[in-house]
């Protein structure tokens, strides 16, 4: 696939005044991007840019593309290596920065960096996500097969089959959501054409970059008790039904812990499990000062996937954890690393280590 030479020419001329650019085809031998040359006329210089157009960026896309670019500019002295895309995240393009690649997106944001040239320019987040036709791999139902991925023992390849029975979704809408993580560059496909993934760390680095905990739904309570501490103790002892389960803080003071627990985030699916609770810890709605507070999950499918029992209460997964709290208040990030560096960490039958994603 061709990339269109009119936009990239037009984008290039919008994130650097002044310019007149001329841009031709390149064959990048690669599925997931597409290449092109442009010579940019600026302020009496004239810059060379070899460059990839990637139109669904992805972490494992982007580090490939970085190996990729860095071979081409150290082989060609004064050209400058060059990703365009409809947009990059803020992490994406902290990666292209660290990488010493220029980049120039859709949604205004550019960095190019060379002799007697230096552009930087932020532009707005989009508004609305860019509609694909395939399924979105982050959202509720799709995270399934993300979830069961990451959790392979040993990073397993898996079939579609196999993948589709142990998240009990059809095997068709495993295919849809399998075909959109490999052209994002996240798989691989071994011998006997079962999938396994190429870079589980820029996997869960994409999906946290694009998941916003504040979408549940929050309410805030006070439980009368001497501490967060005594109200997992009354937690605890409540005869509740199944279906709940900590997350953020307090979930991570089960499994990992890093700081003093001040507050009791709880999953709740549905309003029989909320009165339950409500009744049992005896708690009174409040606008602030609220120790505990109740979400109501926006992934109503896949939230309690993989949740467990720890201490003597529900805990969601380690992954939804790190997700949860990755922006969760003023210390999430660094107890989301705590989560990451204590159960997440690469072993050698575990993922590769993915960089944190910067705070919104």
């Amino acid at each position: 696939m061709n990339p269109d030479l009119d936009r990239i020419k037009k984008a290039i001329e919008e994130a650097i005044p002044s310019t007149t650019a001329k841009a031709t085809h390149r064959n990048t031998g690669k599925k997931t991007t597409s290449g092109f040359g442009v010579t940019v006329d600026f302020k009496g210089m004239r810059l060379e840019m070899i460059g990839e157009w990637i139109e669904s960026p992805s972490t494992a896309v982007l580090k490939d593309r970085v190996d990729r670019l860095r071979q081409i500019s150290q082989g060609a002295p004064g050209i400058i290596p060059l990703v365009m895309a409809p947009y990059l995240t803020e992490s994406q393009r902290d990666l292209l920065v660290r990488a010493g690649i220029a980049f120039i997106d859709l949604a205004g944001n550019a960095h190019i960096e060379a002799e007697a040239v230096y552009i930087s320019k932020v532009g707005p987040k989009p508004s609305e996500p860019r509609k694909v036709s395939a399924p979105n791999p982050f959202s509720d139902k799709a995270s399934l097969v993300a979830r069961q991925l990451l959790s392979q023992p040993d990073r397993a390849p898996v079939g579609v089959l196999e993948l589709a029975a142990k998240i009990g979704v059809t095997p068709g809408y495993v295919s849809k959501v399998l075909g959109r993580l490999d052209s994002l560059g996240y798989l691989s496909k071994d011998r006997n054409e079962k999938m396994l993934l190429r870079d589980p760390a820029a996997l869960l680095q994409d999906w946290a970059a694009a998941y916003d905990y504040t979408k549940n739904r929050m309410t805030g309570y006070f439980c009368r008790a001497r501490g967060a501490e005594a109200v997992l103790d009354k937690l605890r002892k409540a005869v509740l039904p199944e279906g709940y389960a900590l997350t953020a803080q307090a979930g991570a003071y089960l499994v990992a812990p890093y700081a003093a627990l001040d507050r009791v985030d709880v999953y709740v699916p549905g309003p029989r499990i909320t009165e339950a609770l409500i009744a049992g810890l005896g708690l009174e709605p409040v606008s602030k000062g609220a120790n505990v507070v109740l979400w109501d999950p926006y992934y109503k499918y896949s939230v309690f996937f993989d949740s467990r029992e720890v201490d003597g209460v529900r805990v969601v997964s380690d992954i939804q954890l790190y997700l949860d709290l990755i922006r969760y208040r003023a210390s999430g990030a660094e107890q989301a690393e705590h989560l990451y560096q204590t159960l997440l960490r690469p072993t050698p039958n575990r993922m590769p280590e993915p960089a944190t994603p910067s705070p919104r």
